[in-house]
């Protein structure tokens, strides 16, 4: 039914019946799918890859979630994370007779993208592209800080120590933008990335103190632009988060407060 049709070709009432029947299987009659190995994998990708409707895609994402978990991928891992990393992040404005919300849409799309641990490579780099997304906007990348603290949280650690530099690059634009406040999904994602170096060794955490010190030494000591107190709180927050590199961001820190105190900037 699934394999043989074009499924993107049916109506969106035909094609929510049968992501319908395909949930009760995948519920109820899962280790029967299971033995079809990888060829079922591929079977959901062809079926459900390219569905559009708010109707169909809480279905979508509900059943996304268990095949990645539950089956083997083999070689369609990246397809596999394709299939949702398309609509991140989330566009959507509810209609008044839809029962479905973005919110709603965009919980189900990040439970995907973080439901295996292979998907880990390709999750930071769809990361990395939101961030220096010249076109994205405030609200999107505060999605992608979203996005991260929860990547941070779930993957192996080590997965995260190559795209340091741009992802800390990224939480300074959305925490340090003068046009807003600081947003709680930052300090989410900085404490998520500093518990994942923590994790990943004591050379790993260093580096990460390392490069946000000097990510934020400008904005704490150029007091005209109105960012310290913002910038010390980011500072502040990995050095709760990171026990092993408390000690490091004090003792650049204390001295910057004092300068400041002292007028000597």
């Amino acid at each position: 039914m699934f394999k043989d049709g074009n499924v993107q070709g049916w109506d969106v009432e035909k094609r929510y019946l049968q992501y319908n029947i395909l949930e009760w299987l995948l519920l109820h009659r899962l280790q029967e799918l299971k033995s079809l190995g990888s060829d079922f994998v591929l079977t959901f990708i062809k079926s459900m890859g390219g569905e559009r409707h708010p109707k169909c895609l809480p279905l979508v994402f509900r059943m996304f979630v268990i095949v990645a978990q539950s089956c083997t991928l083999g070689p369609f891992v990246e397809d596999l994370f394709e299939v949702v990393a398309c609509y991140f992040p989330v566009e959507f404005r509810q209609t008044p007779s839809s029962p479905v919300t973005k919110e709603l849409l965009a919980e189900g799309c990040l439970k995907c993208l973080i439901a295996h641990p292979d998907f880990a490579p390709y999750c930071y780099m769809l990361i990395e592209e939101k961030f220096t997304d010249d076109d994205s906007t405030t609200e999107q990348k505060e999605d992608t800080c979203e996005l991260l603290a929860e990547a941070a949280s779930v993957f192996p650690p080590e997965e995260i120590i190559d795209h340091l530099e741009v992802l800390l690059g990224g939480l300074r634009v959305v925490g340090l933008n003068p046009k807003g406040s600081l947003p709680d999904c930052v300090i989410r994602a900085l404490k998520a990335m500093t518990g994942a170096m923590e994790q990943a060794g004591a050379e790993a955490a260093k580096n990460l103190g390392s490069q946000l010190i000097e990510n934020l030494e400008p904005f704490v000591l150029q007091a005209e632009m109105g960012l310290t107190e913002r910038a010390l709180s980011l500072l502040r927050c990995a050095a709760e988060a990171g026990p092993s590199i408390r000690i490091q961001i004090y003792d650049q820190v204390i001295p910057w407060i004092l300068m400041l105190a002292q007028g000597v900037l």
